[in-house]
C-alpha cells in the first residue's frame, strides 16, 4: 500500500456505521448509469457503472468482499491502489470496518462488477481528512472491482440458499435435526429480480407439521436446520445449475413451469426434538422442555406420569421408580433416562418395548406420553 494503508486509515476515519442492506433495494444498472447508492439517499455514495456484474446476488452485511480499488482526489490525484501493490484487499461488509461510502457501495455491486463510487467527505474521512494524503472535506473517488465475497448468509456457499433479511430473531437454544418435528408457516413468491412476475404467489401462505426430512421442498428442510424456534426469515432459493436442486418439489406458480428462483419466507413457529430409542425402533419428541440441563443417572429415583394411547382412556397413571432395575419397559426407562426435570415427551415404539404398557396396542405401535418429575 505504498506509505498507506487503508484498512488502518479507514479504521481511523469517521466510521461507516453498521446498516442494514435490507434498508435498500439495489436497481440493476447499465454500463455508464450513474445513481446514488447511499442508504440514506442523500447523494453520499454515487455510483457510476464501469463494467456490469454477473448473476443476480450481492453481498450481505457481514460477507467478506475481495475486491481491487484506486483512490482519487477530485483532481486526478492518485493516493492509494491496491491494483498498483497488486494485492486484493478483503474487509467485512458492513459492519464499520472501512468508511461508510465503502461499506454502502460495495453491497450495490454484483460478482465482476467494475464501479467508480463517488464519496463526499461525510461518506469519506470527514472534516478533518487524513493528513497529508487526504485533506479535510474530501470528496473522493475510488474505481473498485468486485471479485468474490464469502457469507455466513449464503447457508451453503453456492448461491442456492441465501438469508435476504431475519423478519425475527429469536433467543431460542438448538437448532433442528433431520428426525425432528417442526411446525412451520412458509410463502413462496417470484423473485424481485422476475420483472414481469415479482412478488406472484407460487405457494400461498402454508402452516404444517412435519418432520424435517419430510418437507415439502428440498430448500426448505435445508434451512430449518439452520434455525431457531420462533425465528422468522426471507430467504432467496435457487435450483443451482450442475447442483443442489433447492426448489426441487415446490409447483408452477403461474408461470408454466415449476421455479428456477423464487423468495421463500419460512417462519419455524415450534421446534420439538426427536431422539431414536429402543435401538432405532422407536422415538421420543420432547413437547414441553424441562429445567436445566441435568438427565437421572443409573440408579436415579424418578416420579414419571404416563399415559398409554390405544387404550381407551389416556388417564395418566404415575409411578415412581429406580432406574437400571427394570422395574418399568424399555421405552419408558430409556424415554426417561433421555429427559430433563418438568420435560413431557412423547414416545413411539413397537409393542415388544412397550412391556404392560403394550397390552392393549393393536397396531403394533402405541404412544407413550412421559411427564418426569
Amino acid at each position: 500500500m505504498g506509505d498507506m494503508d487503508l484498512s488502518s486509515l479507514m479504521g481511523g476515519a469517521p466510521p461507516g456505521v453498521e446498516f442494514s442492506d435490507d434498508d435498500i433495494e439495489y436497481e440493476d444498472m447499465e454500463v455508464g448509469d450513474s445513481k446514488d447508492v447511499s442508504v440514506s439517499q442523500d447523494g453520499g455514495c454515487l455510483k457510476k457503472v464501469l463494467v456490469k456484474g454477473t448473476g443476480e446476488a450481492r453481498p450481505v452485511k457481514g460477507a467478506e468482499v475481495t475486491v481491487h480499488y484506486t483512490g482519487t482526489l477530485l483532481d486526478g490525484t492518485k493516493f492509494d491502489s491496491s491494483v498498483d501493490r497488486g494485492d486484493y484487499f478483503k474487509f467485512k461488509l458492513g459492519v464499520g470496518r472501512v468508511i461508510k461510502g465503502w461499506d454502502q457501495g460495495v453491497a450495490s455491486m454484483k460478482k465482476g462488477e467494475k464501479a467508480i463510487l463517488t464519496c463526499t467527505s461525510e461518506y469519506a474521512y470527514g472534516k478533518n481528512g487524513s493528513p497529508p494524503t487526504i485533506p479535510p472535506d474530501a470528496t473522493l473517488l475510488f474505481e473498485v472491482e468486485l471479485f468474490s465475497w464469502k457469507s455466513d448468509n449464503d447457508l451453503f456457499d453456492d448461491t442456492g440458499c441465501v438469508r435476504v433479511k431475519t423478519l425475527k430473531k429469536s433467543t431460542a437454544y438448538g437448532f433442528p435435526n433431520e428426525i425432528d418435528q417442526v411446525t412451520v408457516s412458509y410463502a413462496v413468491t417470484a423473485p424481485d429480480s422476475d420483472v414481469a412476475g415479482a412478488g406472484d404467489e407460487i405457494v400461498a401462505p402454508t402452516t404444517s407439521t412435519f418432520s424435517v426430512k419430510d418437507a415439502p421442498f428440498l430448500g426448505l428442510g435445508a434451512v430449518l436446520k439452520k434455525m431457531k424456534e420462533g425465528e422468522s426469515v426471507r430467504y432467496k432459493m435457487r435450483n443451482v445449475p450442475g447442483g443442489v436442486q433447492y426448489l426441487e418439489g415446490v409447483p408452477a406458480g403461474k408461470t408454466t413451469a415449476p421455479p428456477q428462483v423464487a423468495d421463500v419466507v419460512v417462519t419455524l413457529n415450534k421446534h420439538c426434538s426427536v431422539t431414536s430409542i429402543c435401538d432405532g425402533r422407536g422415538t421420543k419428541m420432547t413437547t414441553v422442555d424441562g429445567e436445566g440441563w441435568d438427565r437421572p443417572n443409573d440408579g436415579a429415583t424418578c416420579v414419571v406420569s404416563i399415559a398409554v394411547a390405544g387404550k381407551e382412556t389416556l388417564l395418566p397413571v404415575e409411578s415412581t421408580f429406580i432406574t437400571g432395575n427394570e422395574a418399568l419397559c424399555e421405552a419408558v426407562e430409556e424415554c426417561v433416562m433421555l429427559m430433563k426435570a418438568g420435560e413431557t415427551a412423547q414416545a413411539v415404539v413397537p409393542r415388544e418395548c412397550a412391556g404392560e404398557f403394550g397390552a392393549d396396542a393393536k397396531d403394533g405401535k402405541y404412544f407413550l406420553f412421559t411427564t418426569f418429575r
